[in-house]
């Protein structure tokens, strides 16, 4: 399953009254609450290298800088609604949520956006797919 498919499904079986917005352009995911005012965006990452608990020397989540191009696209035109970084494991059955605030507020260097674990959570991305 792609990483994009994976979370839909997640939002889906968490947050039933979530309506997806097809068009694709831009962030990985855009949507609504139950068709309200407030737009919630999601854009994903994939550590090929993250294969089973997070190793405890990794003090930091990096995001490739390209990203920094959608904070400030979101900054500048969706300020009032919801970004958040979804940073997969390898299999997809853990995540890593990153506000955009903190994504924005956090160092570049490396071309990586460096992002401190402690302001992170991570969730178990495991839901029932309907395929058994």
């Amino acid at each position: 399953m792609q990483p994009r498919d994976h979370m839909i499904g997640w939002l889906s079986a968490n947050i039933p009254d979530i309506i997806i917005d097809p068009d694709i352009s831009g962030f990985d995911i855009k949507g609504r609450i139950n068709s309200g005012e407030l737009k919630i965006f999601y854009q994903i990452e994939v550590i090929e290298e993250w294969e089973d608990e997070w190793p405890v020397n990794w003090e930091e989540i990096r995001l490739p800088s390209k990203n920094k191009i959608l904070i400030d696209q979101w900054h500048k035109s969706y300020r009032d609604d919801m970004l958040t970084f979804i940073v997969y494991r390898k299999d997809l059955q853990k995540a890593w949520h990153i506000a955009g605030d903190i994504a924005m507020e956090s160092e570049i260097k490396n071309n990586c956006i460096c992002i401190p674990i402690k302001h992170t959570y991570q969730v178990d991305m495991n839901y029932d797919t309907g395929n058994s």
